[in-house]
């Protein structure tokens, strides 16, 4: 699970990781207007019990918020000085060039895709490379449960437990352990980008799902497990949770006419 490197500090990241017999890990974390939650994720994300020295970064890419995320970042990683925390700039503003600038930037062997609703487990990052080394898959993912902070965001969280209102994607639903088409987020070994490229940037959302097609075309596998968890928090208003799925409605369309 390792790379060829030509930067000192890559060099590095990597010695530390062969140490302990794991790989090192960078978080990629795609931001937009999440002030209200970026605090939470990060700590969260410090909380991990996975090596620390092992996680060498968190990348907070941004795209331009106008809420006050990037003030908020920068005050936590002012707090926190050798938590390795970056803050990137995206200019798009979608997530699919965020992550690309994520991955361009990131040193680490695993890179562990990260939402700034998302609240990981603290074993998240341990299980995720735990289940890419005794798989051999080349991206993982978990149960992604939702948990609502606002009446109207219980309601939907309880609607989209269920089969009906998730249908059968057991990153919703749960289900055994098992090679899947798609996992929610996702634990990748860094290679497999240089092998298929990355995120399609014409892809305003569903670009999880675009990518993981080109991952199974090219060979590989990709692995679900129960034992990674993780709570998202959905949208608070009947306005946002509109908006938020016409748009997946819209470019789940657009996805299924680009990779059937």
């Amino acid at each position: 699970m390792t790379t060829h490197v030509d930067d000192p500090a890559d060099a590095m990241a990597q010695e530390a990781g062969a140490s302990d017999g794991l790989p090192t890990v960078s978080v990629v974390l795609p931001v937009l207007n999440e002030a209200a939650h970026i605090e939470q994720v990060l700590s969260r994300l410090l909380a991990q019990d996975y090596p620390r020295h092992l996680v060498i970064e968190i990348l907070v890419v941004d795209g331009r918020s106008e809420d006050g995320t990037r003030d908020a970042t920068s005050q936590f990683q002012h707090r926190h000085p050798l938590a390795g925390i970056r803050l990137l700039d995206n200019p798009l503003r979608i997530t699919s060039a965020a992550l690309n600038i994520g991955i361009r930037a990131a040193r680490g062997d695993v890179l562990v895709r990260m939402d700034g609703h998302a609240i990981p487990a603290t074993d998240y990052v341990s299980r995720c490379v735990d289940a890419l080394q005794r798989t051999g898959a080349a991206n993982v993912g978990g149960v992604v449960e939702p948990v609502g902070r606002t009446p109207f965001g219980a309601a939907v969280a309880l609607a989209t437990k269920h089969p009906l209102g998730a249908g059968d994607a057991r990153y919703r639903v749960g289900g055994s352990a098992g090679d899947v088409d798609t996992v929610a987020y996702g634990a990748f070994r860094r290679e497999v980008f240089q092998d298929v490229g990355l995120f399609d940037e014409s892809m305003v959302v569903n670009e999880d799902y675009e990518v993981n097609v080109r991952i199974r075309a090219a060979g590989y596998r990709i692995h679900f497990n129960p034992s990674i968890r993780l709570q998202y928090t959905p949208r608070g208003t009947v306005g946002d949770l509109w908006r938020q799925y016409f748009r997946y409605g819209w470019w789940k369309v657009e996805t299924l006419r680009r990779v059937p």
